[in-house]
């Protein structure tokens, strides 16, 4: 495989491990506000934020173990 074919193939698995960390981060950041701020529904805000942050590792996860196969396999 030359330089220029793991090149694409890396910038085309790009976009799922972007999303799968913005998604990450956005999780972290709901649970981390709703757990400083003490808000009256602090909890629901919390389990919102676990539930996008296990979200976001399943596409980054997804995205990682996609393109470790298709590497393994050329």
């Amino acid at each position: 495989m030359t330089g220029t074919e793991v090149a694409v193939l890396i910038g085309k698995y790009s976009a799922g491990a972007t999303l799968g960390s913005l998604t990450i981060a956005y999780g972290l950041t709901e649970f981390l506000s709703a757990t400083g701020y003490s808000w009256y529904r602090f909890a629901a805000y919390q389990g919102n934020g676990i539930v996008i942050t296990f979200i976001g590792w399943m596409i980054l996860l997804t995205t990682l173990i996609n393109l470790y196969r298709e590497l393994n396999d050329k």
